[in-house]
């Protein structure tokens, strides 16, 4: 939330906040089997839901909401080794994942 807070205040460019959510995804990491942390996602699901306007905005949105939405589409599909699945249900307002971005980026 911090980091949302300051991106919306033009503290954190569009940039920095792909790159943190980006990372908490675990993409680019060369390695797209590894899992992020159920914690990790929900990050990012809330660094989405504070900026996901201020994202639409950029530059390179496109191309980077499309590649962020192709990450939690295959963990949607994903499960952990304990049977889990990959893609936690948020904790907002009761919708899943996929609904809170399609809702936060306007798609």
């Amino acid at each position: 939330r911090f980091l949302g807070s300051l991106a919306t205040r033009g503290l954190l460019s569009a940039q920095a906040a792909f790159v943190v959510v980006e990372d908490l995804l675990l993409i680019g990491g060369g390695n797209l089997d590894a899992l992020p942390g159920e914690v990790d996602v929900n990050c990012a699901c809330e660094m989405l839901r504070l900026v996901g306007g201020l994202l639409m905005e950029a530059p390179c949105a496109i191309a980077r909401i499309s590649e962020i939405r192709g990450r939690l589409a295959k963990l949607k599909a994903a499960t952990r080794s304990n049977g889990a699945p990959a893609l936690p249900a948020v904790p907002f307002y009761g919708k899943d994942t996929m609904h809170v971005l399609q809702e936060c980026l306007h798609l």
